[in-house]
């Protein structure tokens, strides 16, 4: 799961910016690069995991990087996660947000398709 980190911004005349309100992501969530990750052990079809992400107010992870990849590849378990990737028969692939996946630095063989071709799990690729 993936959540956007609240940030601070420096307004003019304080010298600390961000109060003392404690971490920026939930317990338990890993912070990367202005979001937080959260690695479930929720098992379940691409949808029922996209359901208990929304619970958390959050959603199936996007990649929006290599470095975004390498940070998930090295975070995640021995276990496959659902990222938030998938598609429509005849349509381009989509992250959940709606935008369209074009990331050719992200090397495909870290993304597995499952047997109904519209789903992808995150897993490792070693070279």
């Amino acid at each position: 799961c993936q959540i956007l980190q609240q940030d601070c911004v420096m307004e003019p005349g304080l010298s600390d910016p961000c109060p003392p309100a404690g971490p920026a992501c939930p317990d338990g969530w890993i912070g990367h690069r202005g979001k937080c990750y959260y690695f479930s052990e929720t098992e379940g079809n691409w949808t029922y995991v996209q359901r208990h992400c929304s619970s958390f107010g959050a959603s199936l992870a996007g990649i929006d990087s290599e470095q975004e990849m390498t940070f998930l590849l090295r975070h995640k378990d021995v276990h496959d996660h659902w990222i938030g990737l998938r598609r429509e028969q005849g349509q381009p692939w989509k992250w959940t947000n709606g935008t369209e996946f074009n990331h050719p630095q992200i090397h495909h063989s870290v993304l597995v398709k499952q047997p109904d071709t519209t789903l992808v799990r995150l897993c490792p690729y070693f070279e």
